[in-house]
């Protein structure tokens, strides 16, 4: 207060009494020296505007081209087009790790409506938000990229006769991408820490509530 006095010209003393500190001015510059240290007690009290990111355009073509995906393999995989068992060469199998193809096929094959979709709306949900974000073509990209590598590591880790199928690797990956994105923006502010981890423990529990088990 005694800066902000300073800074405005406004004579005073600062004086020590007890435990606490006052400042004191004459009687004809009280209204002013009270007026300069209410409009800069007001203006801190101003809360902090996060910087906000411009979203990227077509961000829905990339959620429309998923859902184009996953409905036409289902479509063919329950017709069995071409005269192929689609979930026994597409689905993930840990006893043939060297059909690598599986760990991408898989997340695209479903066991039933439910599971396609719970992860068609799941999946167009996080990946449009995604999208927004970094842009549709890297969002896209980055979810089948770290699907596909969470699917290699389950064959090499899982016991031979593991069987695994569906999108939900992918949705998870979207999960786990926008949750590093949202913590990375807040890790540089200068809100409480609460604040700045927050998006790591939602997607934690998002992970936890809907992955688990």
């Amino acid at each position: 207060y005694s800066l902000v006095l300073e800074a405005k010209n406004i004579d005073h003393e600062t004086r020590q009494l007890d435990q606490a500190w006052a400042l004191t001015v004459a009687p004809e510059k009280l209204r002013e020296a009270y007026e300069e240290i209410s409009r800069y007690s007001a203006e801190r009290r101003v809360p902090r505007r996060v910087a906000t990111i411009d979203p990227h355009p077509g961000a829905a073509l990339g959620a429309i081209g998923y859902v184009v995906v996953l409905l036409l393999t289902a479509y063919c995989a329950g017709r069995g087009f071409l005269g192929a068992d689609w979930f026994a060469i597409g689905a993930l199998d840990a006893g043939t790790p060297a059909e690598w193809w599986r760990s991408i096929t898989a997340l695209t094959l479903h066991l039933d409506q439910e599971h396609l979709l719970g992860n068609l709306l799941f999946g167009v949900a996080a990946g449009i938000a995604a999208g927004r974000l970094v842009g549709p073509g890297v969002a896209w990209l980055s979810i089948l990229g770290a699907a596909a590598l969470a699917n290699s590591a389950e064959i090499i880790l899982a016991p031979a006769t593991h069987r695994a199928l569906g999108a939900s690797t992918a949705v998870f990956a979207t999960l786990g991408l926008l949750t590093g994105i949202s913590t990375r923006q807040r890790l540089t502010s200068r809100e409480r820490l609460w604040y700045r981890w927050s998006p790591l423990i939602a997607g934690i529990c998002l992970l936890t509530l809907l992955g688990a088990g």
